[in-house]
């Protein structure tokens, strides 16, 4: 075969890779629009005309503000939300010719295809294995907080895009970093807090890699500016809109809720960790209740299998958890400051409203997943036995999550 020959057939498979290459994320992204407009579509006529029917979410009031832009209270705590997904909506509305509530349905099941593609866009780039990325962005998809989520007209769905936004960035900040890069962050926090005031702790994140890394002065500058910029974006914004310090109106919730007592209350403690590390993976029920407690671990012995699982589960957390610990290089600390403000997270849920920790359990879904991969990376298995074993779980939690969905929102 000549030389030009071989240039050729070279040129070839590049572009074949390179097709391939996008793809897999076209077709994820398809794929779950589809599943995730279906899924909106089974429990439409439930949510749009009772309150609070799945997790204590407001899905009446987010469907009233994304049919008409206002600036109602809920609006208050997510300035961006409505603001963001009523043009498109609107536009989806006018160009395709649907009804108002199919266009709402396909730009959240939008929304929610986003967050699956982007997952698997970030979960190839810190791996580089395709199939590795696959199996685990299946994992994220069908874990049962996450799917609820992405069914329904929820806010979070949004807030799970900007935490993904944030520590991708951060993910290439690890290399290096410039002015404009740690800017770029900064906007991002700044951003994500105009969805939910929530994500201004993702400033956590580099904080304690503060505390990890050696070069402490430039991540320090990179924490102080991500909450600074932050922060005056948060203020200024809801200022601008509104005439009032914001912050007047997340006291008023935190005084409607919150409590300092429930951190001593090591029942409430337990209840948000469990269902932050183990009911938003894994429903041990098949009803929606935003009030999940200890004794839904009985749960778990209602279906084949659950006990194992959930077994495996958490054998994995803590394998997961001691990984990070036992060798302290640069990609253990950027995956440890994700577990500590996971933890941070939910104290600050244990202490605002622990009743409805469910809701609130798909923010730490995107940062487990990632520690899940790092962890199953290390396991010394034959790779085969690893994805055997592997997916036989994901096909168990997505059975039982699929069948909890559509059996309990009736």
């Amino acid at each position: 075969m000549s030389v030009s020959s071989n240039q050729e057939v070279s040129k070839f498979r590049s572009k074949i890779k390179l097709y391939v290459k996008w793809l897999i994320p076209i077709g994820i992204f398809i794929f779950f629009v589809i599943i995730y407009y279906l899924n909106s579509r089974h429990i439409w006529n439930i949510v749009s005309q009772k309150q609070n029917i799945i997790f204590g979410s407001d899905t009446m009031d987010t469907l009233d503000n994304l049919k008409e832009l206002t600036f109602e209270v809920d609006t208050k705590k997510r300035l961006l939300f409505s603001v963001t997904l009523t043009p498109i909506s609107k536009s989806i509305q006018k160009v395709l010719g649907l009804s108002q509530n199919k266009s709402i349905r396909l730009t959240l099941a939008i929304l929610a295809a986003l967050n699956i593609t982007g997952v698997y866009l970030f979960l190839k780039k810190y791996s580089s294995s395709t199939i590795e990325s696959l199996l685990f962005t299946g994992f994220y998809s069908f874990f049962y907080s996450n799917f609820v989520i992405f069914s329904i007209p929820e806010t979070y769905s949004m807030s799970n895009l900007f935490i993904l936004i944030y520590i991708a960035t951060l993910f290439v900040l690890l290399k290096s970093s410039t002015v404009y890069s740690c800017m770029l962050l900064s906007v991002i926090t700044g951003a994500a807090s105009l969805y939910n005031p929530v994500l201004l702790s993702l400033v956590i994140i580099p904080i304690v890699m503060v505390f990890i890394q050696s070069d402490r002065k430039r991540w320090a500058i990179i924490s102080l500016s991500n909450f600074a910029i932050g922060v005056f974006i948060y203020y200024f914004a809801n200022y601008l809109l509104f005439r009032e310090n914001p912050f007047v109106v997340l006291n008023y919730y935190a005084n409607s809720y919150a409590s300092l007592n429930n951190l001593l209350d090591i029942k409430s403690i337990a209840g948000v960790f469990s269902n932050f590390y183990f009911f938003s993976i894994l429903s041990p029920h098949h009803y929606m209740s935003a009030n999940l407690g200890l004794i839904d671990w009985l749960g778990y012995g209602n279906f084949i299998f659950g006990p194992v699982v959930i077994l495996l589960v958490g054998i994995f957390l803590i394998y997961g958890i001691y990984v990070l610990f036992a060798r302290k290089i640069q990609k253990e600390a950027f995956l440890l400051s994700l577990l500590m403000w996971t933890v941070l997270l939910s104290l600050f849920y244990t202490y605002f409203n622990p009743k409805e920790a469910i809701l609130y359990s798909s923010q730490i879904l995107f940062p487990l997943i990632i520690i899940f991969l790092h962890a199953f990376r290390t396991i010394k298995w034959r790779l085969s036995t690893k994805f055997i074993v592997f997916s036989i779980c994901l096909l168990f939690i997505a059975f039982n999550n699929i069948s909890a969905f559509f059996l309990g929102v009736r």
